[in-house]
């Protein structure tokens, strides 16, 4: 015993307390700081812890006041949680692995102030989610029954257009007229062909050597005169296209009032069937906000679900720096991922109340578990709702597998003045009613496929119009105050940024069978009124055409008297060769003129 040195002990012993001494007292503010600077650098935005408290027996850790910065809105929590607490296992621990069978995660809150801002680092502004809904207009259609006399001084009648092209056409086919004119037998020219046919035919009278002259320029009359014939023909023969072609087009101006008036009915008159889309523009705008909203909730998670997806393939191209090794991690005969936590307990603070539930199976590496993380909350008699149930998955166990589900369900909502329509022409609110909403979200690949359905009771229906409102307006005010029940059904398709909403409900055949003899009726009477108006305004106009086709009668008058007066002057020679020439050599003559 006397080389065991007792000095030695002594000052071993009060190393390694003064070493656990300073490890419990720095260790919590070390986890403390690890999850801020880890937490932070994943969320792209500050994390604050209030407290971290390590325990060592059961080996375990609790973390106050957690604060995670919404990186869209620094000046807000995205989570604020109060208190969650878990124990490790020791023996995993040792391995580097974190598997905790049970934690407890109490008192979570979205949406909460903070002191000051958490942003770490300027970002770039995102573009809002657009998306579409069906309709092309969230406005209330027009349910009155628009002016006819205004609606003709406003719109631009094909029938019209139609006939100003075609006066254009005559005008252009009368002064081709005038041109070609020119080029005809005036009457200075009838009068010059009547001297020379009275020259010629005095001329085959006279002695041999007149007759021959005669006969000369019987030959060249007989060839000027077929030669203005000729031309006379090709004349007409165009003056006739032209004609016909107008005459087409003057058929077809005819035909247009009808189909001004089948553009205008359709554009003015009410049909019963324009109530068809009645949600559609009630619900739509709100439908298309909720969805916005969840896109930007999808964006905010979404980051955290891509490291689910991703860390074993970035594990596996990792490569090590040049001039440090490699860690092989050996072959386990029961792997466990790096982070697994079997079960944990969730109390979510909202508005109305609390939900509770549970989260199974949180971990980073699911195809070493093989399960997906699945989660359900519930809530009952909460504040403005009955109950509430939420349940979905996370899977991304396997690439083909992989995709997320979430399916809500709500009871008894209670709504109190909501603006359905805030449209002036015809505001419509939902005063008060009971809801049932149903919504089953499958989410592959970034793409959404989503179902909503709606159940409506103690409905209170109002809309606020004036006292100098149509019939129909009325009509349609009266049907809604009466609504007790309905439902509403929005399936969604897409992408944030392309997603398409279609809405139906049974509101819309309610307001339809309700207002639909009257719309009839109105539109019947208006179209009748449109028929006459329309008829009117273009009668004169189309008459017009008629009276402009007149003139080319004319011309063809003029045209068939000239050729009248060539053809009688043709006839003349012929006859005098006939009648006037007696002399002994006439058949030789004759032979000559022919030549």
């Amino acid at each position: 015993m006397k080389f065991f040195r007792w000095q030695g002990l002594i000052a071993f012993v009060i190393i390694v307390a003064l070493i656990l001494g300073l490890w419990f007292l720095f260790i919590d503010t070390a986890i403390k700081n690890t999850i801020e600077t880890v937490g932070t650098k994943i969320n792209g935005a500050m994390v604050n812890v209030g407290k971290a408290d390590l325990t060592l027996s059961p080996l375990g850790l609790i973390v106050t006041k957690l604060e995670v910065t919404d990186r869209d809105e620094p000046m807000k929590n995205a989570i604020e949680v109060d208190r969650i607490a878990f124990l490790m296992d020791f023996g995993h621990l040792l391995h580097h692995k974190i598997i905790v069978d049970e934690m407890t995660v109490h008192r979570i809150k979205t949406g909460t102030p903070r002191k000051k801002s958490g942003e770490i680092k300027k970002r770039a502004i995102k573009e809002k989610t657009e998306g579409k809904v069906v309709s092309k207009s969230l406005t209330l259609p027009k349910i009155d029954i628009p002016d006819v006399k205004e609606i003709l001084k406003s719109e631009e009648l094909q029938t019209l257009m139609a006939v100003h092209a075609i006066k254009g056409n005559i005008q252009d086919g009368k002064e081709k007229w005038k041109e070609k004119e020119k080029q005809l037998p005036d009457s200075n020219k009838l009068e010059d062909y009547k001297k020379r046919v009275d020259n010629a035919k005095r001329a085959l009278k006279g002695n041999i050597k007149d007759a021959l002259k005669g006969a000369k320029e019987v030959k060249a009359i007989r060839k000027d005169l077929r030669n203005d014939l000729e031309r006379i023909e090709s004349v007409k023969k165009e003056i006739k296209e032209d004609f016909r072609t107008l005459q087409a087009s003057i058929k077809e101006a005819e035909t247009l009032p009808a189909e001004d008036l089948k553009r205008l009915k359709k554009k003015y008159s009410l049909s019963s069937e324009g109530l068809a889309n009645f949600s559609q523009l009630l619900f739509g705008n709100k439908v298309s906000n909720w969805t916005k909203t969840s896109f930007a909730w999808y964006e905010k998670v979404n980051p955290y679900l891509e490291k689910l997806r991703d860390s074993k393939i970035k594990e596996e191209e990792k490569k090590p720096e040049r001039g440090k090794g490699l860690n092989i991690a050996f072959k386990e005969f029961n792997p466990m991922p790096d982070l697994f936590v079997r079960t944990a307990a969730l109390t979510l603070h909202i508005p109305a109340g609390e939900i509770k539930g549970e989260i199974r199976d949180i971990t980073s590496d699911q195809h070493l578990t093989g399960k997906a993380t699945t989660f359900g909350l519930k809530g009952e008699k909460l504040d403005g709702m009955r109950a509430v149930k939420l349940n979905g998955e996370i899977n991304r166990v396997s690439e083909l597998k992989e995709k997320d589900s979430i399916n809500l369900k709500i009871s008894g909502y209670d709504i109190n003045s909501v603006a359905l329509s805030d449209s002036p022409d015809f505001p419509v609110t939902l005063q008060k009613a009971s809801a049932d909403i149903y919504v089953n979200t499958v989410i592959k690949n970034e793409r959404f496929n989503s179902d909503l359905k709606a159940e409506f009771k103690a409905v209170k229906l109002m809309s606020d119009i004036g006292k100098d409102s149509g019939d129909i307006k009325k009509a349609l005010a009266s049907t809604l105050s009466d609504v007790k029940s309905f439902n509403l059904r929005a399936d969604l398709v897409g992408g944030k940024d392309d997603f398409q909403i279609k809405l139906s409900s049974d509101l819309d055949d309610i307001l339809k069978k309700s207002v639909g003899n009257m719309v009839k009726r109105e539109s019947a009477r208006f179209e009748k009124e449109l028929k006459l108006a329309l008829s009117e305004k273009v009668k004169d106009p189309l008459k017009g055409l008629e009276a402009d086709m007149e003139d080319f009668d004319k011309i063809e008058e003029k045209l068939n008297a000239y050729s009248d007066k060539l053809d009688a002057m043709m006839q003349e020679i012929k006859e005098s060769e006939k009648k006037k020439l007696k002399l002994p050599f006439k058949k030789s003559l004759k032979s000559l003129i022919k030549r």
